[in-house]
């Protein structure tokens, strides 16, 4: 059996002990779960435009070169995406939930709009 006198010597010393283990341990987890980050990746990107209510939303999207948008057909009648100047953009007439998809490889702001439908306008500006 331990004497009095023993257990109070050894209590402040496994106490230290234990104090000295949980601060290493806590030290050890802060630098093995420190937040790490990943670079950015110029990968090309896809982005979504719905056609909807006989609108085009979002009616402005910004994009990278190279990044591919996909306009899908939410109404019940036909659309097309269709350049205001220049030929970029020319979509067939596309029905209800049909997709048109186009990869954008040059710089600038392109406007479109739907041939059937003149007043339903948007842009895509590529940076």
């Amino acid at each position: 059996m331990l004497k009095v006198k023993s257990i109070k010597v050894i209590a402040p010393i496994t106490l230290a002990v234990l104090v000295l283990f949980l601060l290493f341990s806590l030290s050890c987890a802060a630098q093995t779960t420190a937040p790490t980050t990943t670079p950015k990746t110029n990968q090309p990107q896809i982005h979504n435009v719905d056609i909807k209510n006989f609108g085009f939303n979002p009616q402005e999207l910004r994009i990278k070169r190279g990044d591919t948008v996909v306009w899908t057909n939410r109404d019940s009648v036909g659309h097309t995406i269709t350049s205001d100047s220049g030929n970029e953009l020319g979509s067939p007439q596309i029905a209800q939930n049909q997709e048109y998809r186009h990869t954008f490889t040059q710089l600038g702001t392109f406007n479109y709009h739907c041939a059937v439908h003149p007043p339903m306008k948007a842009k895509v500006i590529v940076e």
